[in-house]
């Protein structure tokens, strides 16, 4: 059962409750994000994360880690263009110690000093591990492309000049602009009462602010080409087109036809490029759903001399898809997306999760028996219409990491996926 409630102080609370497992799965969900950030601190929401662990004014963070162990529970936190997200798993007797541990870092961080110093190592060596990855490499610059000049567009883990050079000011005053009862909710899943874990919030989170900062720039697609040079055996591609956002109606249509494009072992592109041909050993397609914008996206990793044959395949079935899908390819596709939303259920991690992100979208939980009815009702000709919306406009972001010398030009590349 699915229950929202808010506390007095306009906190909302956020359950699901799972009576035949023994644990809690829990999450603070801020909606506070890389895309919040003003471009000179740009990467500090990801450094409040790391930080947000280190002490409080109650607790060092030897103490933190050690009560942590001792429920023998998961804890952990992530930074994403449009959230910090801090979430815990536990066994459903610790409910009440993980609620007051997770509102004391939360509210009364401290982020002291020489911890700050210290900790500027991992986050450093966490950028040179982004800059070293290929994959991860390209789609950094591959957003900064397609969402370009945009806070949307810039990576996550921000500037290296901001890792060296953010005091504990800087992160204070970030916190008590950003966090607030207004900008964040409390979801549970698990074998937790609603009533209870409604309480328990109102007793610890006591202390946010009201009226907390929410704004952020609307994202715009723009697309573009970048192509950087490095001694790869593999070359690594992505190729954009714009995309729909996360609240759109439209949400599944879109889903299902990066499905059929290349979602799996069924797909287009993996019968095609892999199978039929050997060019790649992986190919898939898939979206980026945010707010207010999207991106449709393909990467594929091969050798050098395969690239260009492997772009001009992934034009030629983005194309056939604006005439030529059939029952059976639909029929996979929607088994494929339903399966994943039925078997998340059985998640408690997967439905603390589920109910945080359905609430920052629709500031309501909307039943898992909706979104199936969604998928359900797609059609053919609702794919081809959305398969010739995003190509109409040709705009086209590419981005290559590897052995650039012989791929094809953006306007070549442009001129395979005119419509």
């Amino acid at each position: 059962m699915e229950n929202v409630s808010k506390t007095q102080r306009g906190l909302v609370v956020l359950s699901d409750e799972m009576r035949d497992v023994d644990s809690i799965s829990l999450e603070v969900y801020v909606e506070v994000g890389s895309r919040h950030e003003d471009e000179k601190v740009s990467g500090i929401s990801h450094i409040i994360e790391h930080m947000a662990f280190k002490g409080t004014k109650t607790r060092t963070w030897e103490m933190i880690a050690d009560e942590f162990s001792l429920m023998g529970g998961y804890f952990n936190a992530y930074t994403s263009k449009e959230s910090t997200v801090y979430f815990l798993k536990i066994l459903k007797e610790h409910l009440v110690r993980a609620i007051d541990i997770l509102a004391d870092i939360i509210q009364y961080s401290t982020f002291p000093k020489a911890e700050l110093e210290k900790e500027r190592g991992p986050i450093l060596e966490e950028y040179l591990k982004t800059e070293d990855e290929p994959s991860q490499k390209l789609f950094d610059v591959y957003h900064e492309q397609a969402f370009d000049k945009q806070p949307l567009g810039r990576p996550i883990i921000g500037t290296k000049e901001l890792i060296l050079n953010v005091s504990r000011d800087d992160l204070i005053s970030y916190v008590n602009d950003r966090y607030g009862c207004n900008t964040m909710f409390i979801s549970a899943a698990g074998n937790v009462s609603h009533q209870e874990l409604h309480k328990l919030v109102e007793e610890k989170f006591d202390s946010l602010q009201n009226n907390a900062s929410k704004d952020f720039v609307p994202g715009h697609y723009t697309g573009g080409d970048i192509r950087l040079e490095k001694d790869l055996q593999q070359i690594h591609v992505a190729i954009g087109l714009p995309g729909i956002s996360a609240k759109s109606d439209d949400y599944y249509v879109q889903k299902i036809l990066a499905t059929i494009l290349g979602g799996g072992m069924s797909s287009r592109l993996f019968k095609e490029v892999r199978e039929k041909r050997g060019l790649a050993y992986h190919i898939s397609s898939f979206g980026y759903h945010h707010m207010d914008t999207g991106l449709f996206s393909t990467y594929f990793a091969s050798s050098p001399a395969n690239a260009n044959e492997v772009i001009k395949i992934t034009s030629e079935q983005l194309l056939a898809m604006t005439h030529n899908i059939d029952e059976h390819e639909l029929e996979i596709a929607k088994a494929q997306l339903k399966s994943g939303l039925l078997m998340s259920r059985e998640s408690t991690s997967s439905r603390a999760e589920r109910l945080s992100r359905l609430y920052s979208l629709f500031r309501n939980l909307i039943p898992v028996e909706t979104s199936v009815n969604k998928i359900n009702s797609v059609t053919i000709e609702d794919l081809k219409n959305m398969m010739k919306n995003i190509l109409k406009g040709n705009l086209i972001t590419f981005a290559a990491i590897g052995k650039i010398d012989e791929l094809f030009t953006h306007d070549k590349i442009k001129n395979y996926l005119v419509f």
